[in-house]
């Protein structure tokens, strides 16, 4: 198949001796070699949508799993003493931290310790895994 189509009164553009290059790509629809951003904003703002849909439905997972984890840490220590608590974690200092001050506030009379994964489990498990572990009395 093949299309024809004639332009009445084209006009060439005056010749400058200037060359640029386009690089068409995703995020950016062209970056012309003089520096210059054309923007996908078609692409940018569907992506834009599914990233913060996506971002909240991980938040309410992680919400829902840390309720789901200290419930059962609720009913150990219900039924009997809890001695010692273990954070365990997959590089996730930082979030293991804040559990773990929350936690002593919460229990007082419990010792809470952070622990990292080893590397075999952790490869499983994935990186950003808490977990709680404790040892009854």
């Amino acid at each position: 198949m093949s299309v024809l189509y004639e332009v009445p009164d084209f006009k060439p553009l005056p010749q400058t001796n200037e060359a640029v290059g386009i690089d068409l790509g995703i995020t950016d629809f062209a970056i012309l070699s003089n520096g210059r951003k054309v923007d996908n904003q078609r692409f940018t703002a569907k992506m834009e949508q599914k990233l913060k849909r996506e971002q909240r439905k991980l938040s309410r997972r992680y919400e829902q799993a840390k309720k789901a984890v200290m419930e059962k840490l609720d009913a150990a220590i219900a039924k009997s003493d809890v001695k010692d608590v273990a954070i365990i974690h997959c590089n996730n200092d930082e979030e293991v931290t804040k559990w773990q001050s929350e936690l002593e506030a919460s229990y007082p009379a419990i010792h809470f310790m952070k622990t990292p994964l080893s590397a075999a489990v952790g490869v499983h498990a994935g990186e950003g895994t808490i977990g709680l572990a404790w040892v009854r009395e």
